[in-house]
């Protein structure tokens, strides 16, 4: 509310008071007069506050409708925000596919041609070949999980069981590299409203680039508790090489990463799943002193 405005009002408050004040020392007098003089005085004083009061009202409703034409435009522009995301995300995906599939297209290309020359192939060759194939259905496939819109069920299921399978799942593999998987899960934790699969793959992705980035070998702890009352948390970290800052703030972006043949894409579909949870995926990492992840889920939503 503006300072006129607090103003007028405060004037239009004042003049009633004194007309109310006249009106009734005045009705002192009104049985010595042929007419109601007290009436009339509050007539003529109050009339500056009847005038005020309307003005007053006239800008409210000017005040009202300005505010409405402001939100109006405010949701306009954030819509327009949001296409340009939308326009901004595609550049990048389309310009990260480009050069991803490419490169292998290159490879390939060039065995063709090669061998059109010779007019022979060699077995080493070939599985060049069919290992760049591999790699572009792969990118292919991450893309359709990202764009394909899912069906999601959501059900109650035991948190602390699908962080245990996981574990049981990767340790074998984790140990063959030299490394421990540490579980350190609560077992008062409650059922949680997710898509299995969904959570286990997200857990899969994260616990292996875990186990990937410790190439000396050491542990990896996966704890799982509460963060409150309405949410767990489980927590995974490892001992490997860490990021800098400028790479955390990379991370979920497609096709960055610090894995050899690795895509990005992972990431990006963790943090779609996460998402599509209503929880909270977070990183903390420091050069040579390992990675923290965290995942922060709702019991319910």
């Amino acid at each position: 509310m503006s300072v006129t405005f607090k103003r007028s009002a405060t004037i239009a408050v004042l003049i009633t008071g004194v007309a109310l004040c006249l009106a009734a020392l005045a009705c002192g007098k009104a049985e010595k007069l042929p007419f109601d003089y007290a009436g009339f005085v509050m007539l003529i004083l109050l009339l500056p506050a009847v005038l005020m009061l309307y003005r007053l009202d006239s800008r409210v409703r000017r005040l009202s409708r300005d505010n409405m034409e402001q939100r109006e435009l405010l949701a306009q522009t954030e819509e327009m925000l949001r296409r340009s995301e939308k326009l901004a995300v595609i550049g990048q995906l389309a310009a990260g596919v480009a050069h991803e599939i490419r490169n292998p297209l290159t490879t390939l290309r060039g065995f063709v041609q090669l061998q059109r020359t010779r007019k022979e192939s060699s077995p080493e060759q070939l599985e060049i070949m069919l290992a760049e194939l591999d790699r572009i259905n792969f990118i292919v496939s991450e893309f359709l999980i990202l764009s394909k819109p899912q069906n999601i069920k959501f059900q109650l299921h035991d948190s602390g069981a699908i962080v245990r399978d996981v574990v049981n799942l990767l340790e074998p593999q984790a140990n063959m590299s030299g490394i421990a998987l540490v579980a350190r899960i609560d077992e008062r934790l409650p059922k949680i409203k997710c898509e299995c699969n969904q959570l286990k793959q997200v857990l899969i992705n994260l616990v292996k680039n875990a186990v990937e980035s410790m190439t000396e070998g050491g542990s990896v702890t996966i704890r799982a508790d509460r963060a409150s009352a309405d949410c767990i948390r489980i927590r995974i970290v490892d001992q490997g090489c860490g990021m800098a800052e400028d790479q955390l703030k990379r991370l979920g972006e497609p096709f960055f990463t610090n894995k050899p043949g690795g895509t990005g894409l992972g990431l990006m579909i963790c943090q779609q799943i996460i998402a599509s949870h209503k929880g909270e995926l977070r990183f903390n990492s420091e050069p040579g002193k390992g990675t923290s992840v965290e995942i922060v889920l709702p019991v319910s939503f």
